[in-house]
């Protein structure tokens, strides 16, 4: 297309398109007339750019030409993308065939037919430039030669974002000697301030952390990594897949696939890990493998990186980030998403960990707080929120860990220092210090008691540390003259959770025996089903926490033994007194009966229509209104007449003879002797 003939008449002109196409003017006329012929010669000799240049392709040499200049061949091509860098690599053809590349930086180099250039750059790096990430308003890259140091690139306090963290910051550095890139913590408080400053070499990169980024390091996700539980969730999760597995393999000879006391076996190993599983010493399977998974699997890059270190190191090296013993089994709170710049630096987190001091106690937002050199307590006060209102300024408590890298030691000094006398100010603290803000003392207990019913006054009351229960009754305005104080019910938090372990506990033993029981030859299995049955039951029934004690102000005054030391959380009802006595269990009638002075045990049975053929007589027993139970003799070979207080409950069990007693008692021991009294008296003790 260099050298198109155009023929009209007996006149021949040649066309050069590359005019047409690259310019769009060309030297002659292109009007065609009526009668021309047009020749369009074969490809004449060609050459390629490729790489960086504005028009790659291939190229046709001007006619008559055999070669150009490497120059002329980059013209064509509208020239490089970069005015200065390149390189260029030139292909040729030898006369044997071979194919040979050489390297061009000199634009006068011959090209010819065949040939191919790729132009690329000679270099691709960026030199005399720095870098800001983070808690800044513009973060990006800055010329080096405009900002040589640190208070250069930072400029003042108006380039940081709304609530920085000025005293741990890390500047991204390149090692001289090895050229590995590190992470170095500086202290932009002091270099605001002009106290100290650091000079930025080529691709230096400042981070800046804000308040939020800090906290971090107090989140559930760290301390599930430096409380070192990680390793106590996969020895927990190990065992439970063993004994799974074993499970599994465990065959028991004397049950067929198909038989009822298989299908009853296992339901009761079902219930029976059910039951397990529910009391507060255990801790929830799935809970571990979820808590495990999320923070194995997480995505920020610094939690993967510092579970990495914590697994092969020893825990002391972050053990100013622990706040908590241990968290197994318990609701995870302040969980936070991991910040962007942890993700980002990888290393960051692991070395702000690493400086980080241990603030406890009475401060507004306790916690983990990286710093750089020696920082005055008061400015660590400041950036935990301040102290509260109850702090004890007086007694300050200060642990330091100094290690010694020469003598392969760490040194310990703990001491108290008050504040009012020496000031924050003063009061230098090191990284790896523990500061702990303790109380003021107090006789104050932390937290109110309760008191509902037949109070002048009832409600939420404050308690101090010691205080009784006749105390709280008279400032509640003593009790009404409708109450009845030998009917209150008194209950306490600490007590529920016992109770709770205890019912959870019998289950687990029932169903164990029920288990051994269940593989017996001549066994009613609908007998043992209804025990199943009973102990689910047994398992769910809730915990009240009810302490038998004396209500009754008139008797607390005269026997102030009996006067109870009250706990938070404390629970005193004191009910309206009653004119029924209650009949449940056993008997034809069960109900609530009138109360009639003078009217014994026996005589209220009687009323309700007296015993059941199923009943057993022998283990009747009273539940008082005071929540005192005793056992009565009412059959007729062992008669004691007993006058009970309205209020009272009169418990019927049921015989427990038809549930194969003979095999169960083998098996069950007392336990199981005891479940037709102990189910009247858990209806009894809820219905209270």
């Amino acid at each position: 297309v260099r050298r198109i003939h155009i023929q009209r008449g007996d006149q021949i002109f040649w066309l050069d398109t590359y005019d047409l196409l690259f310019s769009g003017i060309t030297a002659r006329d292109l009007t065609l007339r009526s009668g021309d012929r047009i020749i369009v010669p074969p490809l004449g000799p060609t050459y390629a750019l490729a790489g960086d240049v504005r028009r790659a392709g291939i190229y046709e040499m001007p006619d008559g030409r055999r070669h150009l200049t490497l120059a002329e061949a980059l013209q064509m091509s509208g020239g490089t993308i970069r005015p200065r860098g390149n390189l260029f690599h030139h292909l040729s053809f030898q006369e044997t065939g071979h194919q040979v590349l050489n390297e061009h930086k000199n634009l006068a180099a011959k090209v010819q037919d065949g040939d191919i250039i790729r132009i690329s750059r000679s270099q691709n790096i960026q030199m005399g430039a720095v870098a800001v990430d983070g808690h800044v308003h513009v973060p990006g890259r800055r010329a080096l030669i405009a900002t040589p140091s640190v208070s250069a690139l930072l400029g003042d306090v108006t380039s940081l974002q709304s609530d920085p963290y000025l005293l741990f910051a890390a500047l991204e550095t390149t090692d001289p000697q090895t050229q590995a890139r590190r992470l170095f913590p500086i202290n932009l408080k002091n270099i605001l301030h002009g106290q100290e400053d650091y000079a930025l070499r080529d691709n230096d990169r400042l981070i800046v952390l804000g308040a939020r980024d800090v906290r971090y390091l107090s989140s559930a996700e760290i301390q599930e990594v430096v409380s070192r539980r990680i390793d106590a969730d996969l020895r927990q999760q190990n065992l439970e897949a063993q004994d799974q597995e074993e499970a599994r393999n465990t065959k028991l000879s004397d049950i067929g696939p198909s038989s009822p006391l298989s299908a009853i076996q296992k339901a009761l190993k079902s219930g029976h890990k059910s039951a397990s599983v529910s009391e507060g010493d255990v801790t929830n399977t799935n809970e571990i493998s979820e808590n495990l998974e999320g923070v194995v699997q997480r995505d920020c890059s610094g939690i993967r990186q510092l579970l990495a270190i914590v697994t092969v190191n020893s825990a002391n090296r972050f053990a100013n980030a622990v706040r908590t013993i241990d968290t197994a089994g318990l609701p995870r709170f302040n969980q936070q998403i991991c910040p962007q710049i942890f993700d980002q630096f990888s290393g960051l987190l692991s070395l702000a960990l690493e400086h980080a001091v241990a603030i406890n106690g009475e401060v507004r937002l306790p916690g983990a707080y990286p710093i750089v050199g020696n920082v005055s307590l008061t400015d660590l006060i400041a950036v935990a929120g301040g102290v509260s209102r109850e702090v004890d300024l007086t007694r300050v408590e200060i642990s330091r860990y100094t290690p010694d890298a020469v003598k392969g030691s760490s040194n310990t000094a703990r001491g108290l220092v008050n504040l009012v006398e020496i000031g924050a100010d003063k009061v230098m603290i090191g990284p790896g210090d523990v500061i702990r803000f303790n109380p003021v003392a107090t006789d104050r207990d932390a937290g109110p008691v309760l008191l509902v019913g037949e109070f002048n006054r009832p409600g939420l009351y404050e308690i101090r540390r010691g205080e009784r229960l006749s105390e709280v009754i008279a400032r509640a305005g003593g009790l009404t003259p409708q109450a009845y104080p030998y009917g209150g019910i008194f209950t306490r938090k600490r007590v529920q959770s016992k109770q709770r372990a205890g019912l959870a506990r019998a289950a687990r033993e029932l169903n164990s025996a029920l288990a051994v029981v269940a593989v017996q030859r001549n066994v009613n299995p609908s007998s043992v089903l209804a025990l199943q049955k009973f102990a689910g039951q047994l398992g769910s029934v809730e915990a009240l926490g009810r302490i038998v004690t004396e209500t009754d102000p008139t008797v607390l005054q005269v026997r102030p033994e009996l006067d109870a030391v009250l706990e938070p959380g404390d629970r005193l009802y004191i009910p309206k007194r009653p004119n029924f006595v209650t009949v449940v269990g056993d008997v034809l009638n069960p109900g609530a009966l009138q109360f009639i002075a003078g009217t014994t045990a026996d005589e209220y049975i009687r009323q309700a229509g007296g015993f059941q053929r199923s009943a057993d007589e022998d283990r009747v027993f009273v539940v008082y209104p005071n929540g005192r139970a005793e056992p009565l003799a009412v059959s007729v070979w062992n008669y004691n007449p007993v006058q009970l207080p309205p209020g009272s409950s009169l418990v019927v069990p049921k015989d427990p003879a038809p549930l194969d007693l003979f095999t169960l008692v083998r098996e069950g021991s007392s336990l199981i002797g005891q479940l037709a009294v102990t189910a009247a008296s858990l209806a009894v003790i809820s219905r209270d």
